[in-house]
């Protein structure tokens, strides 16, 4: 078959004295394919020896590099301006290129070379150019790094990702490399992954540090003046484009499309730096070693693995700090910054246990008693006089403490009395997933059910929350409630929001609000009008959902129109949110003020959705609110 693009080069005049170069390879930069996927289109690059002349074929997205590119460039080079001929000598340094070519190009002498220093000058003024200087720098460029460096690195990585050992822990859990002497800054690490979102491994200098950033859940603390170390898993995408050819080219192991690891420093500006050559050893025994790590060896708090490594065998000595000096960690700090609110309530339960079976005459009485006995919290802990009592104790430490040392506690909770409910919902709230949570929150329901007893359940029906011992079985139901929502499974959520309101009318546990965005998405609008009328409150969200639920009715009616004046008028913030005007931020606030941005985006996080279910309602929102809904009432009057 006639190849037009050899046919359009063998019918120019040959140049004895001219040498060109070739080759076809993947661009360094990341476009969309026609399906909207990322891929990395193929061009080809020629270029003449004598004069510089370049041509470079038109990019395209195909699976493999083929010897069709390389004619493209070489015709596009031969017919330009001021070339008009083809070479005596062409040299490539890909061999399939090359057995391509000959059959097509035989009056050419064609050369394989490994190195093509013209053209490969070229291609990397034509990277820099096309990365604009923002491409992280390649694993290979640092020096004395090698290809046996990534390979070893590669297969660690593999090995560490297959292990999962965010199983076990969870970035809350500060491994300390005791031996052997840690690269600077890279002593101290946290397993990625309990939450299900991003894989690896985070570095810190100090334990301060690391307690920093678990109080204020801000990765901005990290970035001191030292930078900081990173190990993260992504797609290919995520890597340098230099390390995704290494990949590629030397067919490194790799866990699977989703696990390229990504080992740099990141320093002032997140400008990152590649590792040394100890550095990639470090880590790679490192990953070694956890991937190797039994769950029984990380609850002994310190332990030993030997591995090999590029550099030969070494042994890790790792060790958990939190276990080891339990004494030492941070008491009641949880991501957010803010004190569990259980934690409070601990005093509540010894207040209680001190004055089970006594009466007082007055409220000056039961005060007396209080201040004399309750001054200082050490000193007004009342020893647990029951299996459950001790569980709740263990139950409570645990929530001052964290990962593996918080497991620790639970499980003792649980072989002290298996009744222990905020044992169990502690351990759900430990999940990443509604079903594996599900399954801890039911049982803490069930826990809360033998600890209360039929009788309690029939008898303190309106009365519940207000009475301490209630409240696990409370908390457990809500996350029961929660989960089921998670997981899809609204019709079901209802019923133990539902049960919820029934047991403890006054809602302190707020299970209105989600019984609210349930039954609408449902559709369930008379129920909903009945509860928006059993809770009538001026707060934003409620009126939010009393114009939805009323346009949902009847429309565009006059007394949906001023459901939604009401609704605007509580908050107009949540406008530009639930229309796109203005981003829902990720981070949610930790607390508002009525009317405030704060609420607003609580309110638009919360009811973005629902409003969308709804067809008609933003546009609804859109007309009867804002300037332009405020200018027509002004031109009506």
């Amino acid at each position: 078959m006639l190849n037009l693009q050899a046919e359009r080069i063998r019918r120019l005049p040959m140049r004895e004295g001219d040498t060109w170069q070739a080759a076809v390879f993947r661009m360094p930069v990341w476009a969309r394919g026609a399906d909207g996927g990322l891929v990395r289109p193929w061009t080809a690059l020629c270029v003449s020896t004598r004069t510089g002349e370049v041509a470079m074929a038109e990019p395209e997205p195909s699976e493999t590099r083929s010897a069709a590119l390389v004619l493209r460039a070489l015709a596009d080079l031969a017919h330009s301006d001021g070339v008009g001929y083809r070479p005596g000598r062409l040299e490539v340094s890909q061999a399939d290129i090359a057995g391509g070519l000959r059959t097509l190009l035989a009056e050419t002498e064609l050369v394989e070379r490994p190195q093509l220093d013209v053209l490969d000058r070229i291609r990397a003024d034509m990277a820099e150019y096309l990365r604009k200087g923002d491409q992280d720098p390649a694993a290979l460029g640092v020096n004395g790094v090698t290809i046996g460096h990534l390979r070893a690195f590669a297969a660690a990585a593999r090995e560490f990702y297959e292990a999962a050992p965010w199983r076990h822990l969870e970035d809350a859990d500060l491994v300390e490399v005791i031996a052997p002497q840690p690269p600077d800054g890279l002593g101290l690490a946290s397993v990625m992954g309990a939450g299900g979102r991003e894989y690896g491994l985070g570095f810190f200098w100090t334990r301060r540090q690391h307690d920093q950033l678990m109080a204020t859940g801000d990765p901005r603390s990290l970035m001191t003046k030292r930078g900081v170390w990173s190990l993260t898993f992504g797609s290919v995408e995520d890597i340098p484009v230099s390390d995704a050819d290494l990949w590629e080219e030397a067919d490194l192991p790799l866990a699977g499309q989703a696990a390229h690891p990504f080992l740099a420093h990141f320093g002032s500006g997140m400008r990152a730096k590649r590792p040394t050559p100890k550095a990639w050893a470090f880590v790679e025994g490192l990953l070694r070693a956890l991937a190797r790590t039994t769950e029984q060896e990380m609850d002994t708090g310190r332990w030993t693995k030997p591995v090999e490594t590029i550099d030969g065998p070494c042994e890790y000595e790792l060790a958990l700090p939190l276990l080891v000096e339990p004494s030492k960690k941070s008491k009641g700090v949880q991501p957010s910054g803010m004190l569990d609110r259980r934690i409070v309530e601990r005093g509540f339960v010894d207040i209680s246990r001190a004055t089970q079976g006594m009466e007082f005459e007055s409220i000056d009485e039961f005060q007396s008693f209080l201040d004399e006995n309750f001054t200082d919290r050490e000193q007004s802990m009342k020893p647990a006089r029951t299996p459950l009592e001790q569980a709740q104790d263990l139950a409570f430490e645990a929530l001052e403490a964290r990962g593996r040392r918080q497991l620790q506690l639970l499980r003792k909770a649980l072989e002290v009395c298996s009744d222990c409910a905020d044992a169990y919902i502690l351990l759900a709230e430990r999940e990443s997933s509604p079903e594996r949570a599900l399954a801890w929150y039911a049982r803490g329901v069930a826990a809360g059910e033998r600890v209360l007893g039929s009788s309690r359940l029939t008898e303190d029906v309106g009365e519940f929350w207000g009475l301490v011992d209630t409240r696990p079985y409370m908390r457990a139901l809500f996350g029961v409630a929660e989960s089921l929502e998670a997981a899809g499974r609204i019709e079901e959520a209802c019923g133990h929001y539902a049960e919820l309101l029934r047991l403890n009318p006054n809602d302190n546990q707020g299970a209105r609000y989600s019984l609210a965005q349930c039954l609408l998405h449902l559709g369930r609008v008379p129920d909903l009008e009945t509860l928006l009328g059993k809770y009538d409150e001026p707060l934003a969200h409620w009126r939010y959902l009393g114009a939805l639920a009323a346009f949902a009715r009847e429309g565009n009616a006059p007394g949906a129109r001023d459901r939604l004046a009401a609704a605007h008028k509580a908050n107009p913030h949540v406008r530009k949110f639930l229309l796109g005007a203005v981003p829902i931020p990720e981070d949610q606030p930790d607390c508002f003020s009525p009317g405030g941005l704060e609420e607003a985006v609580i309110v638009a996080s919360e009811m973005l959705d629902a409003w969308k279910r709804i067809p008609g309602a933003l546009s609804w929102l859109s007309e009867h609110t804002g300037p332009s809904a405020t200018a027509r009432k002004r031109k009506q009057r």
